[in-house]
């Protein structure tokens, strides 16, 4: 929410400065006070018992427990003492080793390489969109905000998967419908775009947190750190797909379009996480979604989380 309130209020500085240097210091300020807030962010109990550090873990845990007022069960001490240290090795290599892991970290590379571009495509393209290019900006960031609340009740019944397959979708269908639009349609030319910033947001949030839960925890951190630079890459793509709208002015549009229609057709082949346990080990991550079909939905599909693999970090 923070991030769409000041991507609203940036091009007002913008039009109150008139200076693109003071423009980029006063917004790029706030970013000194990052690294203090890391000191109070806590390491993942998860990650620390894949790296064979069970007494941090356990620390970790009892402080939780601490803070929420509850007790500390002493049995997950001993169930933590006795989790593996297999996998302490891992590197991001591990993540192409085998087929199932290999395959879901290809397919989550590619979206996140074409979501990035995607997103970033409809934000630089608001001053094509046949309105004052301060209003334009403002109005693709304020609709970000239906986003937050579809993807806040839409995760939890539709789950992961689905919520980015439907999504996609939809954004393909508003940059194709461009193609049949009168070139004098500005209004329903901004209002397609605009639907298409709505569901491009949404994919751009759940596949962050499809991606950290779908990739085992020993190779969550380098995974994660592997997607950020494909979605960097496609970033940097993004004002070159921009510049084509000097050939077609919805040209940058109708290519998001078809780059989404790609993604639901791909994205699709990814196993739903939602009240799953999520994989921990690189057994795990290539085991995990085994028994789920194409069509399971979580909406539909009431199976157990215990149906889905065990893994021997589980504290139960």
């Amino acid at each position: 929410m923070g991030y769409i309130i000041f991507s609203a209020i940036c091009p007002w500085i913008a039009y109150s400065l008139r200076d693109w240097r003071l423009l980029c210091v006063i917004t790029s300020v706030p970013l000194a006070a990052i690294p203090i807030f890391g000191k109070f962010v806590p390491e993942s109990a998860s990650w620390l018992l894949t790296r064979g550090r069970q007494k941090e873990a356990i620390a970790l845990l009892k402080t939780v427990a601490r803070v929420n007022g509850n007790d500390y069960p002493e049995e997950y001490g001993d169930s933590c003492e006795k989790s593996s240290e297999e996998n302490t090795d891992a590197t991001a290599l591990d993540l192409f080793k085998t087929l199932r892991l290999r395959t879901n970290s290809l397919v989550l590379a590619l979206t996140w390489f074409v979501v990035y571009c995607c997103y970033h495509t409809n934000t630089q393209n608001a001053s094509n969109l046949g309105t004052n290019v301060y209003d334009s900006f403002t109005y693709s960031s304020l609709v970000e905000i239906p986003s937050l609340f579809i993807i806040l009740f839409g995760v939890d019944w539709l789950g992961r998967r689905w919520p980015i397959v439907l999504s996609s979708l939809v954004a393909g269908i508003a940059g194709l419908v461009i193609l049949i639009i009168p070139k004098d349609a500005t209004n329903t030319y901004l209002g397609l775009a605009l639907i298409q910033r709505v569901t491009i947001t949404i994919v751009y949030n759940v596949i962050m947190q499809y991606s950290a839960e779908l990739l085992p925890t020993v190779l969550r951190g380098r995974g994660l750190a592997f997607l950020r630079v494909m979605g960097t890459l496609g970033l940097y793509l993004s004002p070159s797909i921009v510049y084509l709208s000097m050939t077609m002015p919805g040209l940058p549009l109708v290519i998001t379009g078809v780059l989404m229609i790609f993604i639901s057709t791909i994205t699709v082949i990814l196993p739903e996480t939602l009240h799953k346990h999520l994989p921990h080990s690189i057994e795990d991550g290539e085991n995990f979604g085994r028994n789920q079909s194409i069509l399971d939905c979580p909406c539909l599909n009431k199976r157990s989380v215990e149906e889905e693999v065990e893994s021997p970090y589980k504290l139960s």
